[in-house]
């Protein structure tokens, strides 16, 4: 417990630091730290992650057997990654080193960019307790959440090549991620203040899907064979409504509501993200209909989350209203606490390196 708590606080700070500074070594060093320290604790792991050892399993199929005995269950991107260490005599850690580099750098990068509007420290925190262990068992799409979330400021700047361009090496990682591309032609929908009543039909129509998503996509799968593998996440598994869920997320929901009324007007960017978010909880209760891979798909959004509680931590405290950030924070804490330490969620508790065996 103390090693995840330590190494998440240890690179909120480092990330603080690295756009407060005002030298210019000290900012390189403290983003090195923010990207390696937690790259390190999530390479040199052993058997932590529900899917670790289909991890270890597949990347020694891929050695051994070839691309064909993983060609359906993983993406280029990866593929890639392991076939390029596998040549060169590396190991499964190898890879998850090389997976988690991405991952840091894409998340650190993408709350640097808003550094005016938000706390960076908040937002590494806020994803290092609510996101990071549960990448130990989603490897492949943590990293596509990431590229997802850094692509968003291309929405923002209207640059659809290199937009595009993200998204393609992100669906390299995990398919899900091109159901973000869409959302780059619903911007003037969903990023721009005057449109509250056409992004509230939007979010209508977004839920009628989700309740009719299982017709919708067997459909389409069943006219497509090399999708066949895909249609186990859609099929209806019965309804698992997660209370619990709806109940930890409603301070986030709350505070998300609150920045949406004031934040807009110092940072026009926000309008975008807390749609992004909405959009995720609604695809978050595909659970009522069973399907768990729109719920998977559903995180490529909802990870704007650690953008919200950045941008409140520093209003707040701009506000010298430490004690409402501190207090969302200290929510966040508990959440980590009661999602991977208590109900043992993606089985990363307790934690196990290769040196301990």
């Amino acid at each position: 417990m103390a090693i995840y708590f330590t190494v998440a606080l240890i690179t909120a700070v480092f990330s603080e630091i690295s756009v407060k500074s005002s030298n210019k070594i000290i900012r390189r060093v403290c983003v090195l730290f923010v990207i390696a320290l937690p790259s390190l604790l999530f390479a040199f792991r052993y058997g932590i992650g529900t899917d670790y050892f289909a991890y270890v399993s597949n990347f020694q199929k891929l050695q051994t057997i070839g691309i064909h005995a993983v060609r359906f269950k993983f993406e280029w991107v990866y593929i890639l990654i392991n076939l390029i260490v596998g040549k060169l005599n590396g190991s499964i850690e190898m890879v998850f080193l090389i997976t988690s580099i991405i991952m840091m750098s894409f998340i650190y990068y993408a709350a640097r960019h808003y550094a005016k509007y938000l706390s960076v420290g908040a937002a590494i925190f806020s994803y290092m307790m609510l996101y990071y262990q549960m990448s130990f068992n989603i490897v492949r799409q943590s990293v596509a959440m990431a590229i997802c979330l850094y692509s968003i400021k291309y929405i923002h700047d209207r640059k659809l090549f290199k937009f595009l361009l993200f998204i393609l090496i992100a669906s390299g990682f995990h398919i899900s991620a091109l159901m973000f591309f869409p959302f780059y032609f619903l911007y003037k929908i969903l990023g721009w203040k005057n449109k509250k009543a056409i992004r509230v039909l939007f979010y209508i129509i977004v839920l009628i899907g989700v309740f009719n998503i299982n017709s919708l996509v067997i459909t389409i799968i069943n006219r497509i064979p090399s999708l066949s593998y895909y249609r186990v996440y859609f099929q209806s598994s019965g309804r698992n409504i997660d209370v619990g869920f709806l109940i930890r997320y409603s301070p986030f929901l709350l505070t998300a509501l609150y920045l949406y009324k004031h934040s807009w007007k110092r940072d026009k960017n926000f309008t975008l993200i807390f749609s992004l978010f909405i959009i995720g909880l609604i695809l978050k209760l595909s659970g009522i209909v069973g399907s768990s891979y729109i719920n998977r798909i559903a995180l490529n959004f909802e990870i704007t989350l650690i953008l919200i509680i950045a941008y409140f931590v520093k209003g707040f405290n701009r506000k010298r209203e430490l004690f409402a950030s501190l207090i969302l924070l200290l929510y966040v804490g508990f959440n980590w606490w009661y999602i991977y330490i208590y109900i043992g969620s993606h089985g990363t508790f307790p934690y196990r390196s290769i040196f301990s065996l």
